[in-house]
């Protein structure tokens, strides 16, 4: 596919969960020779990470859910101007295609695109459709979900619907390499648990864990664990962990860089249930015990979780309910039978659609060609 001389915008911004996926379907724009601007907010998590790999543009986007008086008074006139700001971004670069993934800059930037009668692509990562593409969905030219949920299909109307393609969530190609290898679950001896607190940090998974290892093991289950605690509870953890001995102890550190080498050393994983890391875990082929975050929006990550469940290769706990007795009910029969543990890795490779960007990108070349 050649896509030399076509000038596409990618937007998404505010998190990891709308910036990693549309980051790896931009590559793969760009493998296929096409010109990829990225268009997001100043001062913002994509500000520090897009501009290594991307030209980008900035406009001023904010949200309107949640927020205070002052805020929603303000949202009207916010979305005006940096609508008009986009509009001249689409007109400067001469922009064919809009891909939105998400986020509150994704709403200005795809508006004026439909101003402008430029064609619009949306993916919604979560298994919970977002208000920003809830709203774009009845001007897209192309509805692109990561889960087959029914939710999802109740809220789009007939006409949305015949637009909207399953396409699953845009994972880096190291990642998906894994799912070609068959994965080594240890044999014998120490489990190998991995533990995402998130970037920022989950302080109630934080707080457990260093207890349920030395609970784990006085019930004769023998953990080693490498664990991300996020920089905010890096501190803290890492002193609870002084009562764990060092045997028991992988590495306890902020921030992960290499998870492809995580995903491949793990052997389990206790983690939020974020589309990224339910996607990417998946497509690893490890076993996750997934603690939803209780404030996320809609509760979709307890939904996201929801789609490794009914195909019984993962588990769900609700945070309330994450006690040492309930963690350890899980842990310990696939500790004991670790041809379970392989059963379920392999479960997990087969849930989740693996060549979700090249269907992306099978659906810009269908539009362009029909410009």
């Amino acid at each position: 596919m050649n896509l030399k001389d076509k000038n596409i915008i990618i937007t998404a911004g505010g998190t990891g969960g709308h910036i990693y996926p549309a980051l790896a379907v931009a590559e793969m724009l760009r493998e296929n020779n096409a010109n990829v601007t990225w268009v997001g907010t100043p001062n913002s998590m994509e500000a520090n990470i897009v501009p290594e790999y991307f030209n980008m543009q900035y406009i001023k986007s904010s949200g309107v859910r949640g927020k205070g008086l002052k805020r929603k008074v303000a949202f009207p006139f916010t979305l005006i101007s940096s609508t008009l700001k986009a509009r001249k971004i689409l007109k400067k670069l001469k922009i064919d295609l809009v891909i939105g993934f998400g986020g509150y800059v994704s709403g200005p930037i795809c508006l004026a695109a439909v101003q402008k009668d430029i064609p619009i692509i949306i993916h919604e990562q979560n298994a919970k459709i977002g208000l920003t593409n809830r709203i774009l969905a009845k001007l897209a030219t192309k509805v692109c979900l990561a889960f087959d949920v029914e939710d999802i299909q109740k809220r789009l109307s007939p006409k949305q619907l015949a637009k909207t393609q399953v396409v699953g969530n845009p994972i880096r190609k190291d990642i998906i390499a894994l799912n070609n290898k068959t994965k080594n679950i240890t044999e014998n001896g120490k489990l190998k648990l991995l533990v995402l607190g998130g970037s920022q940090g989950a302080k109630s998974i934080n707080n457990i864990i260093p207890d349920l290892i030395i609970e784990a093991n006085k019930q004769g289950i023998s953990l080693k664990v490498w664990h991300q605690t996020g920089k905010l509870s890096f501190e803290e953890t890492k002193n609870n962990y002084n009562q764990v001995p060092s045997t028991h102890i992988k590495d306890i550190s902020a921030y992960i860089t290499d998870m492809t080498n995580a995903y491949e050393w793990a052997d389990i994983l206790i983690c939020r249930a974020g589309a990224l890391t339910v996607s990417e875990s998946a497509i690893a082929g490890v076993p996750a015990i997934f603690i939803p975050l209780p404030s996320a929006v809609d509760d979709h990550q307890f939904f996201n979780a929801q789609n490794m469940v009914k195909n019984n290769a993962g588990f769900c706990i609700r945070q309330d309910q994450m006690t040492l007795e309930n963690l350890i009910d899980i842990i310990k029969p696939l500790y004991e039978d670790r041809d379970k543990l392989k059963e379920i890795s392999q479960k997990a490779k087969n849930t989740l659609i693996k060549d979700s960007s090249e269907q992306i990108l099978k659906a810009v070349e269908q539009i362009l060609n029909k410009k």
